[in-house]
């Protein structure tokens, strides 16, 4: 809600809702209620899978199924929610494959080496100073872009520590193939990156991204050292 205008759809929407609900009438109120969780759903399922299913085949089913005997809602959920969980099974590891088929592209493109099955690498600066371990606390410099050169939105601490809880593991892997004052590109996928987020961000999982990383210095209490001072032992 950061918008002025998403806060007011966020009140309109409540709005509708309180407006939906009757008094003294709970088999209406539960057909809303699951009417609207069907509903978010089915949108979800449409902007992940790319099928649209026809709300009206939704409710001519239901329908017939009433005739005949009463319906388990949380039953009913709990079959859509399992198919969805089977589909995306599915759509997870047609995007694997794509994924890599696409690394492997832009890596051969890019003249760049194999890290992982979802990373790739190529060192444009050798780095002066130690090379980057578990647990170092590193002052980087993080910027993302599309295969295209699109610069990707997505805001980067200037601090990592490696391996740490809060760090993307494949900033990780990345960060443990450079030394200190130096700077490579990798090339990943949307997915690996940002898993299901990828899509809420305008790409698709399988959309390599560049990743440029300058390892600036190693922090310390004390304050970081400059890149140059650091030499290897």
């Amino acid at each position: 809600l950061a918008s002025q205008e998403s806060r007011q759809a966020f009140l309109a929407g409540m709005q509708a809702g309180f407006n939906a609900v009757k008094e003294d009438n709970e088999a209406y109120n539960v057909g809303v209620q699951s009417g609207i969780q069907l509903a978010v759903s089915l949108s979800q399922f449409s902007k992940e899978y790319g099928v649209k299913v026809d709300p009206k085949v939704i409710m001519e089913s239901v329908a017939y199924g009433l005739r005949t005997d009463s319906i388990d809602e949380s039953e009913v959920s709990q079959q859509f929610y399992d198919l969805m969980g089977k589909l995306n099974d599915r759509k997870e590891a047609a995007d694997r494959k794509a994924s890599a088929e696409a690394l492997k592209e832009a890596g051969a493109k890019l003249k760049m080496r194999q890290i992982s099955g979802v990373l790739y690498a190529k060192t444009l600066k050798e780095g002066s100073g130690p090379a980057v371990v578990e647990n170092d606390k590193v002052n980087v410099d993080i910027t993302m872009t599309d295969i295209n050169g699109k610069k990707v939105d997505v805001p980067m601490p200037p601090e990592l520590t490696v391996g740490a809880r809060f760090t993307v593991p494949l900033i990780t892997s990345a960060l443990k193939t450079m030394k200190v004052g130096g700077t490579s590109q990798f090339a990943t996928t949307a997915g690996e990156m940002f898993g299901r987020r990828a899509t809420q961000m305008g790409m698709k999982a399988t959309d390599v991204l560049l990743i440029r990383i300058d390892v600036k210095s190693l922090a310390t209490d004390k304050g970081a050292a400059p890149a140059d001072t650091l030499k290897s032992k």
